[in-house]
């Protein structure tokens, strides 16, 4: 069921061609699983119900070189958010993501208790390493 869910997150961003802006805020959170992380809430305002969240796990190259010059190459996380926000769901970004599976499985506990989103919608993608990792952040 999980390679079932990526696979179909996969599929999405690749057919997807909406176009046109979507109003979102950003919100860094802090949160705490056997170490202190945080991460980058992307979430379109105003909010009037819950919604399903994408965990996006990125690679080292975000990590190492940061979001902008990511963007530059290609890595546009903001597009990624305004898709997936078209579609209805919110985008959370893990920080540290490569460096370790709790960083993400932290970011599923956290999402769990958070009043924006839909608990029982709780997704993960990833990118090369970020992808490894989130297979391994479910076992």
């Amino acid at each position: 069921m999980f390679l079932t869910r990526v696979f179909f997150i996969t599929l999405f961003l690749c057919i997807s061609a909406v176009s046109g802006p979507v109003f979102s805020a950003i919100q860094i959170l802090p949160y705490s699983y056997a170490g202190n992380y945080k991460g980058t809430l992307y979430y379109p305002e105003p909010m009037t119900q819950k919604m399903g969240v994408i965990i996006y796990n990125y690679d080292e190259y975000f990590t190492q070189f940061g979001k902008e010059s990511a963007k530059e190459h290609g890595y546009d996380i903001d597009e990624i958010a305004r898709l997936f926000m078209l579609k209805g769901y919110l985008l959370f970004v893990p920080e540290r993501t490569s460096e370790t599976t709790l960083a993400i499985q932290g970011a599923i506990l956290a999402m769990r208790k958070h009043p924006y989103v839909d608990a029982q919608r709780i997704h993960m993608m990833g990118i090369s390493i970020g992808a490894s990792l989130s297979i391994l952040s479910t076992v």
